[in-house]
């Protein structure tokens, strides 16, 4: 006789949105816990200064950089992070070109082409982030330098392609505008940081 399958029933249940705030609460969870860390454990190495300048907080390279346990801490919650922020570009370029043919009536060679210039640049951007997570500057500086270089002009130029993106339309739903309004100010203070 032939035996019929059945279906598993799942071994645990978890929402996605539960899921994705867990992802991405990963990065800041690790920093507070290397910060803490930093504190409790090594705070005279974490806030001493060439110049004798007194620190009351270490800084955030000193805080997840410095010592182990805080650098491992920072790395695997990279690690675990990094899936996500490898899948983005992907997911807002699917995005993108689904929303512009349907809502925003802009499917049109050039946009196609921002579309994939935006996901490139923010696939360099999160990798360049990565490489700065795992290479640190006592490692190999001119790797880690070039990287803090292609993050920054990634993520700038990323900013300025994505807002863009919406431009041309008058009537932008509400939380559109106001994610482009937090791009605009953020991208002001970057520049403002860089410079």
């Amino acid at each position: 006789m032939g035996s019929t399958i059945r279906p598993q029933s799942p071994i645990f249940c978890i929402s996605f949105n539960l899921f994705a705030m867990w992802i991405c609460s990963l990065p800041l969870a690790s920093l507070l816990a290397c910060v803490a860390i930093s504190i409790l454990w090594h705070f005279d190495e974490t806030t001493r200064t060439h110049c004798k300048v007194a620190n009351y907080l270490p800084s955030i390279s000193a805080s997840i950089g410095g010592h182990m346990p805080e650098t491992f801490i920072w790395r695997v919650g990279i690690a675990l992070h990094c899936p996500r922020v490898l899948i983005l570009p992907y997911s807002l370029h699917k995005y993108f070109s689904a929303a512009a043919d349907r809502k925003y009536k802009l499917k049109t060679w050039w946009f196609s082409l921002l579309n994939l210039t935006g996901s490139v640049l923010h696939l360099l951007e999160n990798g360049a982030l990565i490489v700065l997570t795992y290479i640190s500057s006592i490692d190999n500086r001119d790797v880690h330098e070039g990287s803090f270089v292609v993050f920054m002009v990634c993520s700038i130029a990323f900013m300025l392609l994505w807002r863009t993106f919406f431009i041309q339309k008058k009537s932008l739903d509400h939380d559109i505008e106001l994610l482009l309004i937090w791009c605009g100010c953020l991208l002001f203070l970057q520049t403002q940081l860089v410079l």
